[in-house]
């Protein structure tokens, strides 16, 4: 179910953190072609990436420089910017060969240490 009034959604500034990259609300997505990785909830490939969020929207990363946003049912801006700003950033800077770590980060001894792992590794602890 897509908003009533999709005109304000598509007036919308969703905040992210890469001031270069162009955010759009569609009607559709556009079908990852070829699919290189998929599961419930993503595809990809190396220029694009789509992540479904049930019941919120569906987004896709382009070529590193574009993202397209699907509402699903009621607009719900704060969880569509977390995944702009985790999953999604990822996918950005990825496709456009930049490296990225999941982790966290501290300064000790003036020299910064970066802690890498799955999600539930300990990272934050």
């Amino acid at each position: 179910m897509v908003p009533k009034d999709l005109s304000q959604v598509v007036l919308m500034k969703f905040r992210f953190l890469l001031s270069d990259v162009t955010i759009d609300v569609v009607d559709q997505i556009l079908e990852v072609s070829p699919v290189l990785f998929s599961n419930e909830y993503i595809q990809l490939n190396g220029s694009q990436f789509k992540l479904h969020i049930p019941g919120v929207a569906t987004i896709s990363a382009l070529n590193g420089q574009s993202i397209q946003i699907q509402i699903i049912g009621k607009l719900d801006k704060i969880n569509i910017e977390l995944y702009l700003n985790g999953s999604v950033l990822g996918a950005i800077l990825h496709q456009r060969g930049t490296l990225s770590f999941h982790g966290s980060s501290i300064e000790s001894k003036g020299r910064g240490v970066l802690f890498c792992g799955d999600s539930g590794a300990g990272k934050s602890t």
